[in-house]
């Protein structure tokens, strides 16, 4: 689907969500977006453009002005990067909802550089975990034997 792009609001540049007015899933949720032209994809969070977030938004003057009538993705610098797009441009994007067992991975390229820090730390520790349960699992079954 064709969606033209526009910059966050500066209090969301290090948010790990999008806003758009297209209903890709049925509420917010996790989802990724796949720039067609070059096969970038990103994960994020989906929130949904309302008439509170217009009127924020759009209270700006300095900012370009959203209609609702527009399919429009909301997107912070990083993400913008990450799929190799621009503002004010209109791209072919496809959006979908990501499967349940990929959501703890949806912050592994979180905007923010600490939150992706605590994320693959997370990670190493549980894998840690795991071969240290393992371990244990395996002594006590030699010990046994």
């Amino acid at each position: 689907m064709i969606y033209k792009i526009y910059s966050s609001i500066n209090t969301e540049s290090l948010e790990s969500w999008i806003w758009t007015n297209h209903d890709v899933t049925d509420f917010n949720n996790f989802i990724q977006i796949k720039n067609v032209s070059n096969g970038k994809t990103i994960t994020c969070f989906k929130r949904t453009i309302d008439d509170n977030f217009l009127r924020l938004y759009n209270d700006d003057k300095n900012r370009i002005q959203i209609t609702p009538d527009d399919d429009v993705i909301i997107m912070n610098e990083y993400y913008r990067r990450k799929l190799e797009i621009e503002t004010q441009k209109y791209y072919d994007l496809e959006i979908i909802k990501i499967k349940p067992y990929l959501r703890p991975f949806a912050n592994w390229n979180h905007p923010n550089l600490q939150v992706q820090f605590v994320n693959r730390l997370t990670f190493v520790s549980i894998l840690l975990g795991i071969i240290s349960f393992l371990l244990g699992l395996i002594s006590i079954i030699i010990t046994v034997c």
